[in-house]
């Protein structure tokens, strides 16, 4: 803050920053005071105009505090914040609604509630804003549907459009006054509005420019009351024909609301309106993050947005607190100084203190703005969200999105902008929930042809299972399993089973799954239920904990029965093998056809012999100097992170070699006779990357490695042959 301080300071000392920071801050103020004042009359229309002077000296408080307080803390320099558009058309809407439910009380009691709701919208959104920054959730905003956020703006436009054309001509727009909008200087006025509106929003299109704005203004109010002077018409019969602001007490608009004020608030009434000040809180932090955003854009400069979030927090506890509505930050006043080159803290200040000598010092100049042209300004900015969002929102969205968009529009309109938000988020839900359900949960549908288990098998097992692999199905689930996927999974399954050759195995891997609901369960049971009448075995692998636990509770003993349950894939693959291998030695011992089996696996059997005689070839080469182990079934010959000092040769019974995954063990083969277990300790000092253990008795001939080396210096012929032999099994092994 020091820091800040001392920038102010030198800014202030230097006239290159000095003159024009005090000019674009006029410009700054000036638009701050139309914008507000256009809001306050906009918002107490009708039965409530009477307080519009009043109203509008909440407001521009409201922007001089938040103005003066992000201009000091922010980051950016020269960044305007005030009461905003969004929460103005929602406060259009709570507006009509109190006049509706409180039209039997008295003006004054609806002016005193609706200030309430205004400064509770600034308290509640500096809240929010602060909660967002303390827990740095500045990017959840990312999160909310694109289209959600669009209708929700479009929908803005369509409000401010219509209470810009409330301010031009003093009749709130609606079907029951439509008629009158055809008729007498109500058409003129919002003939004029209108069209000085749409003149300036194609000249901002076709060549945007700081000045315009400002300049149009200044034209537009100097050609209206050279038009009141030809028709010879005075100010004051322009006032009360509707044409001028009514009149402002002399002097300043300050205090506008009293602690006498608060014995006329209805709390019951405050209490119904405040969903739609959360909503006002909600939508304000949006357009906070997405407007900064477009700030960090537009200047190339890089914004810490959670401390711009705890600048906007105290900007609209102190406006709230003095009767302003939420505000935040605006994009294209706050990227003036920006654009302009000047860049300094100056500029906010500056604007603060044209509202501040308007509150404080007095307010008559307002009375010479032309309604018209105050409603352009509001009917402007309902133009440029429906061109962003309308016009030229079909182009940059899908067909569905634009949908959305359209049809929170219609339900802001139709029925009010609470119901258009909620509409808004159910159509977005839906949406994904139906897209979302389109991605398939399987990332891999495999066959046992392409996938199978490690455990090394002899030939005719190979030619079996082989022979076989239609039966196995392996479907690897991946991603989160929920009600919309995991019907997906449990049609695809239904389909496999009623298929012409329908798999007898299907394993369902869980491992690569990062969520479920109790849909999947159901769904998952449905799968055992189908497997079981027909007549499969239904096989799952690394299944969830907590998935399994609510299979249980839900399911019936039978259908338990029916399911087999494993650690890993590997398990699962070899018990399906097992079954298949059972099955056919059966069906071959009865019939006695054991014989087409040996003619098939003949050229595997004669490789096989092959590997056979080298590994007896290699046991008698090391005769001499292997030393010969007997292991118990389930005893560990090798640990993981062992360092190795040899080999070991399986010369009969199967061991089994295991790793850690995810804290679980995993098999990753099994291998019987003939084969070499950690071949790379013959030739360095290494430590395993595996566990070994014995999956049965077996006997194993460990080969020392400094045995290997005299005996390589003593017979180096043959210790070459040797090694020759014990890669050749190690190639063919791995």
């Amino acid at each position: 803050m020091l820091q800040r301080l001392s920038e102010i300071k030198d800014d202030l000392l230097t006239p290159s920053i000095l003159l024009p920071s005090m000019a674009q801050g006029l410009i700054i103020g000036i638009m701050l005071v139309i914008i507000e004042s256009s809001f306050a009359n906009m918002i107490f229309a009708g039965s409530l105009s009477n307080f519009s002077a009043q109203a509008t000296g909440l407001l521009i408080f409201g922007a001089m505090m938040m103005t003066l307080v992000t201009g000091v803390t922010s980051s950016f320099k020269g960044v305007v914040t005030l009461p905003q558009d969004i929460p103005a058309a929602i406060f259009v809407g709570i507006a009509s609604t109190l006049m509706i439910t409180m039209g039997s009380q008295e003006s004054q009691e609806q002016f005193s509630t609706l200030v309430v709701l205004m400064m509770l919208s600034g308290v509640f959104t500096g809240l929010c804003f602060f909660v967002m920054g303390l827990f740095k959730l500045s990017n959840l905003v990312r999160f909310l549907p694109f289209p959600v956020v669009g209708g929700f703006l479009a929908g803005c436009g369509l409000l401010l459009c219509l209470g810009g054309l409330g301010v031009m001509t003093g009749v709130s727009p609606g079907l029951e006054t439509l008629e009158s909008y055809a008729q007498g200087q109500v058409f003129y006025k919002w003939l004029l509005g209108v069209g000085f509106a749409l003149g300036l929003f194609a000249l901002l299109k076709l060549r945007p420019h700081f000045l315009i704005l400002p300049g149009a203004l200044v034209l537009g109010i100097g050609a209206f009351f050279l038009g009141l002077a030809v028709l010879g018409i005075d100010a004051s019969t322009a006032r009360q024909g509707g044409w001028l602001v009514g009149s402002l007490p002399s002097g300043g608009l300050w205090p506008a609301f009293t602690p006498d004020d608060f014995a006329y608030v209805d709390w019951g009434v405050v209490l119904t309106q405040l969903p739609n000040v959360m909503i006002v809180a909600l939508l304000a932090t949006i357009a906070l993050l997405l407007n900064m955003g477009g700030i960090e854009l537009g200047a190339r400069a890089d914004l810490d947005m959670d401390k711009e979030l705890f600048s906007g927090a105290a900007a609209n506890l102190l406006g709230g607190l003095g009767g302003g509505f939420a505000g935040y930050a605006a994009l294209s006043l706050s990227l003036l100084s920006h654009r302009t080159g000047v860049g300094s803290r100056l500029v906010s200040i500056f604007g603060a203190l044209v509202c501040l000598m308007v509150v404080f010092v007095g307010a008559e100049v307002l009375t010479f703005f032309p309604k018209p042209i105050l409603g352009s300004l509001l009917f402007l900015l309902g133009l440029f969200f429906f061109d962003d969002w309308i016009f030229s929102g079909w182009k940059k969205l899908t067909v569905v999105d634009f949908g959305i968009v359209v049809a929170i529009i219609a339900a802001i309109a139709w029925f009010g902008f609470l119901e258009g938000v909620g509409l808004g988020l159910l159509l977005a839900i839906f949406i994904f929930i139906f897209r979302f359900s389109r991605v398939s949960v399987i990332r891999k549908e495999l066959t046992g042809a392409d996938v199978s288990s490690q455990v090394e098998r002899p030939v005719a097992a190979r030619i079996l299972l082989g022979q076989h692999a239609d039966e196995i199905r392996v479907i690897m689930l991946d991603g989160y399993v929920f009600f919309g996927s995991a019907c997906f999974l449990a049609q695809r399954v239904g389909a496999l089973l009623k298929a012409d050759h329908s798999p007898r195995f299907i394993v369902i891997d869980m491992g690569a799954i990062d969520g479920f609901d109790i849909s999947a369960v159901n769904n998952f049971l449905r799968i055992a239920q189908q497997a079981q009448n027909g007549n499969v075995k239904l096989l799952m692998s690394r299944v969830p904990d907590r998935l399994w636990e609510l299979f249980k509770r839900n399911s019936t003993p039978d259908v338990l029965d029916g399911v087999s349950l494993h650690n890993h894939l590997e398990l699962a693959l070899e018990r399906c093998e097992n079954e298949i291998l059972q099955r056919e030695c059966d069906a071959m011992n009865r019939t006695g056809d054991s014989d087409r089996l040996f003619h098939q696996a003949y050229d595997e059997l004669d490789s096989h012999l092959q590997s056979m005689e080298r590994f007896e070839a290699v046991l008698e080469s090391v005769q001499h100097f292997a030393h010969e182990e007997k292991v118990s079934q389930g005893s560990t010959i090798v640990k993981v992170g062992q360092s190795l000092n040899g080999v070991y040769l399986v010369v009969w019974g199967t061991v089994g070699e295991y790793m850690e995954q995810d804290e679980q063990e995993i098999r990753l083969r099994l291998v019987g006779r003939g084969n070499v277990v950690v071949p790379q300790g013959i030739l360095s000092d290494r430590v395993s990357a595996v566990t070994v253990r014995a999956d049965e008795n077996c006997v194993l001939a460990f080969i020392p490695r400094d045995a290997m080396e005299k005996f390589a210096q003593r017979e180096p012929a043959q210790a070459l042959r040797l090694y020759e032999l014990l890669l050749s099994m190690a190639t063919s092994t791995y």
